[in-house]
């Protein structure tokens, strides 16, 4: 327990509400394991009126001693926060929808598994979730969740309903920031936001590419009757691999992803693990003359009236599917920020303003990082000049070469995006994934764990399907909706992968366009049979800029945005 206790000790000191519910819960369906709590928590479990601190293991060691997230906004041009930042005592979230009482039974972390029976107890069970507000597949289309062998045959059938079992396990909770200001590091008031929390993971014997992969939905919602704008939602982690003494922390702005690792063996791992936290789906945002053409130039898509030129999506998985915004596009990482628990700095904020300045990737008092001379200052084979000081620590250890932390210790990262809006009862869902993986040594953990990202990273642009696995036609796997996956990689120099899916049998095509609308490459001209597709474009010719890519299918049309680099 000695290398638990490193990395743990101050949360020890952490105010939590004594609960009734058992509100914890270990997703150990692979070599990751991770605790999660029902007020958002991550890797610190509560247990009834007292608090244990567990941490997450990989290889059945220490990897993550806690996580969650940050949100903050602006509301009539005040900052406010609410935030689950366990290693900085912020816990600003309860059990329970808004206003719910935060000892009321339901109020627990719901379970699913692939191995449950069908209309068994944990899909009767179910239906308390979805009481508030969990989703469900809708077999008979009436829009209530009843799960009932319709035709008595004992086996699940498509026009009836089930629980949203997204992977071999998937859980369900929901929390509220109704922590009051009194009890509160960072003193705001509640800010009426509702999280909906799934968390999934793959067994080893179905995805091997996803051992050490776990998903994490975040669905927010503002219920409050204010709009509040230019939000910033960050990915809040403190890694602690073995000995959390000779950790460092890192980003790779490609993956959108943080990560903590060790560049020599540690005294608990040996060679050490990495583990990475990325961020899958961002939020959508409208931006006028990049996500769609403003034929009214109001700032604001209208729809029938403005061009899309990028689609975000929401993914949901095979059974639900997913929904398309047209005219936005989904949020990548916009910054990351990095602490150090040490008396050299850089230090935890202590206001609201302090830790939005964080998410922007600036300094507690609102300063660009100098990449230089500033807190951070290690920069191999680069000149700093030209780095930019958003993404903390952005280099590549592996070669190593760019902007590399040097200073071991006990770290911990925000991975941020923003802004974006959040308005009244309008949810968005944001997609994150914690990624460990090994190599033979702790440098190459780091590689390993990238791969494993791109693995992951791809799962998703398939709905939660497949992996690609860099074929033309997947033919195991038909799918149940018209899908058209980003480009990957993104931006790309020269070349690319585009996957696409087609439910039933129609004439395809697949153009790209310059920012003009000019046709640039045609990449699929003809009928396409159910299926899942991949395609390479080839952009060798063709200058730096944005290019549009266009599926169309019947009267299905989606289209997205993808960034040449040269």
């Amino acid at each position: 327990m000695k290398q638990i206790i490193v990395c743990l000790i101050v949360l020890i000191t952490v105010d939590i509400f004594s609960q009734s519910v058992e509100p914890s819960f270990t997703i150990e369906i692979n070599s990751l394991k991770l605790p999660i709590s029902n007020d958002g928590t991550i890797a610190f479990n509560q247990i009834a009126d007292s608090t244990e601190v567990f941490g997450a293991t990989f290889d059945n060691n220490i990897i993550l001693s806690s996580g969650g997230f940050a949100l903050s906004g602006l509301f009539n041009g005040k900052v406010w926060s609410s935030s689950v930042i366990p290693d900085q005592r912020v816990i600003d979230y309860l059990p329970g929808k808004i206003g719910a009482e935060s000892t009321d039974s339901t109020n627990k972390i719901f379970i699913l598994k692939s191995t449950d029976l069908p209309f068994g107890q944990s899909w009767i069970e179910w239906a308390k979730a979805t009481s508030q507000g969990a989703d469900f597949y809708d077999g008979n289309k009436d829009g209530i969740y009843n799960p009932v062998d319709l035709n008595e045959n004992g086996k699940w059938d498509m026009d009836e309903d089930s629980p949203d079992l997204i992977g071999d396990i998937t859980t369900w909770s929901v929390f509220n920031d109704g922590v009051p200001s009194s009890k509160r590091k960072l003193p705001e008031e509640p800010s009426k936001i509702e999280i909906k929390q799934t968390v999934f993971a793959y067994l080893k014997d179905s995805y091997e590419e996803l051992d050490g992969v776990i998903f994490m939905r975040y669905q927010i919602e503002n219920k409050s009757e204010a709009i509040y704008d230019s939000v910033f939602f960050s990915i809040a982690n403190n890694p602690c691999i073995g000995n959390g003494k000779n950790d460092l922390v890192g980003c790779d702005t490609n993956l959108n992803a943080t990560y903590g690792y060790d560049k020599s063996e540690d005294e608990v791992y040996g060679n050490s693990p990495s583990i990475f936290a990325l961020l899958l789906q961002g939020a959508p945002i409208y931006i006028p003359g990049k996500t769609f053409i403003d034929n009214n130039e109001n700032n604001i898509y209208d729809s029938g009236i403005d061009l899309p030129v990028d689609t975000a999506t929401f993914k949901n998985g095979e059974s639900i599917g997913q929904s398309f915004f047209p005219g936005a596009k989904n949020q990548n990482m916009t910054s990351t920020y990095s602490y150090y628990s040490g008396n050299i700095g850089p230090f935890y904020p202590n206001t609201s303003t302090e830790l939005r300045n964080n998410q922007k990737g600036l300094s507690r008092i609102g300063e660009n990082i100098d990449v230089c001379n500033g807190p951070f200052p290690s920069v191999i084979g680069e000149d700093c000049a030209t780095i930019s000081p958003y993404y903390v620590f952005s280099g590549d250890p592996t070669i190593p070469k760019g902007w590399i932390q040097e200073n071991q210790g006990d770290q911990s990262s925000l991975n941020s995006s923003g802004p974006f809006t959040l308005n009244p009862y309008e949810p968005i869902d944001i997609i994150v994934a914690y990624i460990a993986g090994r190599g033979n040594t702790s440098i190459e953990s780091v590689k390993i764990t990238k791969g494993i990202a791109e693995n992951t990273i791809g799962f998703y642009n398939t709905n939660f399907s497949y992996i690609p696995v860099g074929v033309k036609y997947y033919k195991n796997q038909l799918p149940n909706s018209f899908e058209l996956s980003q480009n990957y990689p993104n931006p790309f120099n020269p070349s690319t992968k585009i996957q696409f899916s087609v439910p039933e049998q129609s004439h395809v095509t697949l153009n790209v366009f310059n920012i003009l609308g000019q046709k640039v490459a045609t990449l699929v001209n003809g009928i396409k049979t159910s299926g899942n597709y991949e395609v390479s474009f080839d952009a060798a010719k063709l200058s730096t800029g944005v290019y549009i890519y266009r599926l169309e299918a019947g009267n299905n049309t989606i289209t997205k945005k993808m960034t040449l680099l040269k």
